[in-house]
């Protein structure tokens, strides 16, 4: 089926003009803060190499087949992710395109105020607030900043222009920028791993981090928290893919020409590489720093993401001789890494409207970005608000997943051939059983998992959705979401289904 609504999301948002350019968009796409401040805390807790295990297995059991998943539905069909679904297995599927595309957009509502947090932290570097050491440093930054509702909005409104910039410009801003961004992202990880592994007291925390604990290895949780680190870091089956997918080149010689499998795996790795240097970044680092500020390392790790990164560190930070220096390269990086994923969200978001509406990329970009500045004052505004969102549209992701399994299984066949057929190196029918049986069989149980800790942290009241991290929260606003895309789903699928 083709659209007979104009020109091709190819000629609006243009194409990737090389490859290195789409791997270098990919990679910005795949590596975003949980890289830099998930996973060295999810490492730590569990066991170091004890929980890398798990999470290298299922890069491969279940992130790597769903990116050649959602490169072969972006490059068949040359639609977002509502076309893409409605062309690839029929127009009653356009609901779940719309809930993929949806998410994404739900995420960065909340995740571009996380990126103006870091932006903020950086600009506290270069105004010397981490020069001098004084006890509670790290607690009187992070209050002072959040109960300022006109820094956390004007921070979030820096990291929005900032997409803006990019995105207008189509591929060829995103190419630019990720040229620019990953090399740059490795090289700061880099110095910081060579500052870390200076410091007296490193020693144990590389220790840690590469012996494997046969107690954690043998722990479910281990297995399952590797597992939930790998879908929430890649970003596998949340659309993201597809739609950088969509814009490889259509003709021979008119950019990069489409390729899934090596493309797949290049992601994969890539991603989870960048995530081991950010562990040796800061792993060591809090194991030399934390008992300089009177607290244990593993108190720095059950702070969460937050606590880490924001309080324990910008407290460890002034420890350190050049500290202004030291935590300027932190949280820059911190803050690229969280453009480079964010432009990627949105491009899922824009790329659906133009498909649908057909306005020029201006406008489109343009109108995402508005309503996502807008739908994120309460998060910038609300930390209680912005946890809730996370924990709803975080899960949300592993449902996302769940369709995307759907989507191919249905034609998985047809989808391996496709995938061989462009692709520079072949992959066998393993992936076809990986595909529907395995992958999806551990994403549920993932998700049942993180469903059923949900009730047990609220056993009598888990379904009261007033509580910001119950269950019943989650699924009244699945519920309504969902409602209100199954009841547009005829709608949405006719402008997809007109054949030229």
């Amino acid at each position: 089926m083709s659209s007979a609504r104009g020109p091709s999301l190819g000629d609006v948002f243009g194409r990737w003009k090389t490859r290195l350019g789409f791997i270098a968009a990919i990679m910005g796409m795949a590596v975003g803060t949980g890289n830099i401040w998930r996973f060295p805390r999810m490492a730590a807790a569990y066991g170091g190499c004890s929980f890398i295990i798990p999470w290298v297995i299922s890069l491969v059991l279940i992130a790597i087949p769903l990116f050649i998943a959602e490169g072969v539905i972006g490059i068949a069909t040359r639609h977002g992710t509502i076309g893409g679904f409605t062309e690839w297995i029929g127009p009653r599927y356009a609901w779940m395109g719309l809930w993929m595309m949806w998410v994404n957009y739900a995420i960065t509502f909340y995740y571009t105020v996380v990126a103006g947090w870091c932006l903020r932290y950086a600009v506290y570097a270069l105004q010397g607030a981490f020069a001098t050491y004084r006890p509670g440093l790290g607690q009187e930054l992070w209050d002072s900043f959040v109960s300022d509702p006109v820094q956390t909005i004007v921070f979030t409104a820096a990291v929005w222009v900032l997409a803006y910039i990019i995105l207008v410009y189509g591929t060829r801003g995103i190419e630019t920028a990720c040229k620019i961004i990953m090399p740059l992202l490795a090289i700061l990880l880099v110095v910081l791993i060579g500052r870390a592994l200076t410091l007296p007291g490193a020693g144990k925390g590389l220790e840690y981090y590469w012996i494997p604990h046969a107690d954690k290895l043998a722990s479910a949780e281990t297995w399952l928290q590797g597992f939930t680190q790998t879908l929430w870091s890649t970003g596998a089956g949340w659309g993201l893919y597809l739609t950088y997918s969509i814009l490889f080149a259509e003709k021979e010689g008119k950019g990069a020409k489409p390729e899934i499998n090596l493309n797949a795996f290049t992601t994969g790795f890539g991603n989870h590489s960048y995530s081991l240097l950010a562990g040796l970044a800061v792993i060591p680092a809090v194991a030399a720093l934390a008992p300089l500020v009177g607290v244990t390392p593993e108190e720095v790790y059950a702070s969460g993401n937050v606590g880490l990164s924001f309080i324990w560190l910008a407290e460890m930070f002034p420890k350190l001789p050049l500290s202004s220096l030291w935590a300027f390269i932190f949280y820059l990086g911190l803050t690229i890494a969280a453009l480079s994923s964010l432009i990627c969200q949105v491009m899922v978001v824009a790329v659906n409207l133009q498909d649908y509406l057909g306005w020029s990329r201006s406008k489109v970009v343009l109108l995402t970005i508005l309503l996502g500045f807008i739908a994120g004052i309460p998060s910038a505004l609300s930390i209680d608000f912005l946890n809730n969102q996370d924990w709803v549209w975080g899960l949300g992701l592993l449902l996302t997943s769940i369709f995307t399994f759907i989507a191919i299984s249905k034609k998985a066949e047809e989808s391996l051939n496709f995938a061989n057929s462009i692709s520079d190196i072949k992959i066998g029918r393993w992936w076809i059983y990986i595909i529907k049986y395995v992958a999806p069989a551990i994403v549920i149980v993932v998700l049942g998992w993180w469903i059923a800790s949900g009730i047990i942290a609220h056993p009598t009241d888990w379904w009261n959705p007033l509580i910001a991290d119950s269950i019943g929260t989650v699924l009244i606003q699945w519920a309504v979401v969902l409602a209100i895309f199954v009841a547009l789903n005829n709608r949405l699928a006719r402008r997809f289904t007109q054949v030229s």
